[in-house]
């Protein structure tokens, strides 16, 4: 928990008002942090076609860009399937946000 800890502190005083795109459990430590989310846990909470662009991009899937593309900063674990697709992106700078987590912000 410590290293979420840490990545969370260091997204949720670089993003502002903006909005975070995140995998899970990430995402619900950054909502309790009062970070906004694209979305995120329930997924049930959110239109169809929001939870499968969520869970496209958490796999790394093409359809994982719609997700991408709505917002600020989107918060992947290096390596990851997700990682490889924002790396991708255009519009979009990596910046290291804690041990084994790289923030993409939008430029």
């Amino acid at each position: 928990m410590l290293f979420r800890s840490a990545a969370v502190a260091e997204v949720a005083s670089g993003t502002g008002d903006g909005v975070v795109l995140a995998p899970s459990p990430l995402s619900e430590a950054l909502a309790v942090a009062g970070v906004t989310l694209w979305a995120g846990n329930p997924l049930d909470a959110f239109r169809t076609q929001d939870q499968a662009a969520f869970l496209d991009f958490v796999d790394g899937l093409p359809g994982g860009r719609a997700a991408i593309e709505r917002a600020d900063v989107v918060v992947v674990e290096q390596g990851s399937a997700a990682e490889r697709l924002v790396a991708g992106e255009p519009g979009l700078r990596a910046v290291p946000c804690r041990l084994l987590w790289t923030c993409y912000v939008r430029r």
